[in-house]
């Protein structure tokens, strides 16, 4: 098993409640947030990537065409997910843990996520003694998260939609933060009103 062989998880399963729509499937300049998200992933250095969904999942398939036969594309179906994000981290996780000995979590409404933040986490993540990895822009840690496999059993036992975050704050001699200066480490889209001031701010 390569050391440094490193699987992404996509975390696109959620019911967008907030938003009132699916928010995989908003357009940003002609393509969609999941696929947005998705071509960053396959684009970068990690070895393989899971797209994770659940909610309207064979819509958003359907949407994805001719990329769902990416060869380093799995698409997998949470029949969880209204029990949160944590289920869609348990299934991604099964399908990747006995073969990766790091995993790189992703969420799937960053619509600027871009392949260099992908590839930067990943190259510090390998290049360093500490074990979890995630940037950092003006004080505020953003996504995405890699962790290596010693944390695996934790991911396994988290709950709601927490993610990683009580990985990350109890383990705080583990963490390396990385300066990012782009946006899409952490600029979400959460609501109608988050959507109207990315158009504006963005001209997108």
């Amino acid at each position: 098993m390569n050391k440094h062989a490193t699987a992404g998880l996509i975390l696109a399963a959620g019911m967008s409640t907030r938003m009132g729509q699916p928010k995989q499937l908003i357009t940003i300049d002609g393509r969609s947030i999941v696929e947005r998200v998705t071509e960053a992933a396959l684009a970068s250095r990690l070895d393989s990537v899971v797209l994770i969904l659940g909610h309207q999942a064979e819509d958003i398939i359907k949407h994805l065409g001719d990329m769902c036969s990416h060869p380093k594309l799995l698409i997998v179906t949470n029949e969880d997910f209204e029990a949160g994000m944590s289920t869609s981290i348990h299934l991604g996780l099964s399908h990747i843990r006995d073969k990766y000995n790091s995993v790189m979590i992703l969420l799937g409404d960053l619509p600027l996520l871009s392949c260099s933040i992908i590839d930067t986490i990943l190259d510090a993540f390998h290049i360093s003694d500490k074990l979890i990895c995630l940037p950092i822009r003006n004080g505020q840690k953003g996504h995405p998260v890699c962790l290596g496999k010693l944390f695996f059993n934790d991911l396994m036992t988290l709950e709601g939609d927490l993610v990683a975050r009580n990985i990350i704050l109890n383990n705080k001699d583990a963490v390396n933060l990385v300066e990012v200066d782009e946006y899409g480490c952490y600029f979400d889209i959460d609501t109608p009103q988050d959507l109207v001031q990315f158009r504006k701010y963005f001209n997108a």
